[in-house]
């Protein structure tokens, strides 16, 4: 089985992965520059064959030139929309801020540190993966109805009945085994 997964993980590096990123590169390029996707696509496998077959210290000499200058300018690009669009930023940080602490993301948290820390004491079994794909559905069903229902939950005492729901449908859902202590 190793064997299989090696060869299938050179066989996926060496063609798909790199057709993916060359697609995305060219269909971007195309359609920001109007730059023609043959053209551009037989560039970059020209360029990617010099460096790579020129071995490690081409790699190591092309890289030590390229990523200086890709960090330099990804904190440019990062500054110039920051700076463009400075009117925006407080609205931005509301929506973080907002999205960050909401009722979805505390319960969300909540049931994410209750399983890790089961998990952790040896109290939750980890069921098998058909059975963990029902808990995570059940759980996102579970946070969405809460989403939606988050505009009529006006007191905390709703809140402290839809939470203590869930923990009731945690503590004795068949899904999730549940170890005794002695």
């Amino acid at each position: 089985m190793g064997i299989a997964f090696s060869v299938l993980i050179i066989i996926c590096f060496g063609f798909a992965f790199n057709s993916v990123q060359s697609n995305t590169i060219t269909a971007a390029f195309n359609s920001a520059f109007g730059i023609n996707k043959l053209f551009l696509g037989s560039l970059i496998t020209i360029a990617s064959a010099i460096i790579i077959f020129g071995g490690v210290k081409s790699i190591a000499k092309i890289s030590s030139i390229i990523v200086p200058i890709m960090a330099i300018v990804y904190i440019l690009v990062a500054l110039f929309i920051i700076i463009t669009n400075i009117t925006e930023l407080p609205s931005v940080f509301k929506m973080i801020f907002s999205n960050a602490f909401g009722v979805k993301q505390i319960i969300g948290g909540g049931i994410g540190a209750a399983l890790l820390n089961g998990i952790k004491r040896d109290i939750i079994l980890i069921p098998p993966i058909s059975d963990a794909k029902t808990i995570l559905f059940i759980f996102t069903f579970l946070l969405r109805i809460i989403d939606t229902q988050k505009s009529k939950i006006k007191s905390k005492k709703k809140l402290i009945i839809i939470i203590k729901s869930i923990y009731i449908f945690i503590n004795y859902s068949p899904l999730i085994s549940i170890k005794k202590r002695h």
